[in-house]
């Protein structure tokens, strides 16, 4: 099995990183990879929590979780963030 581990500078905009680290793994799966690994930072780094508070969500109401779940289902391959 060949493994990826994606290193990222996470932003402060969780769709920015979305659209980034979606091409990571998309370019990780075209190299082979059939597991992925992302930071846990990967929606969002902020040291602001009002900020935070803003555009986190839940585990069941999140859309980066929800996107990188469909992707990983798209191309077939194990996904943990």
């Amino acid at each position: 099995m060949k493994v990826a581990l994606v290193q990222l500078t996470s932003s402060n905009d969780p769709v920015a990183n979305l659209r980034l680290v979606e091409g990571y793994i998309r370019d990780a799966h075209a190299g082979g990879a059939e597991f992925v690994l992302t930071p846990e930072t990967t929606n969002i780094i902020s040291s602001s929590r009002k900020q935070q508070a803003d555009v986190l969500h839940t585990e069941a109401d999140d859309p980066s979780l929800a996107r990188l779940r469909s992707l990983a289902a798209e191309l077939k391959i194990w996904h943990q963030l």
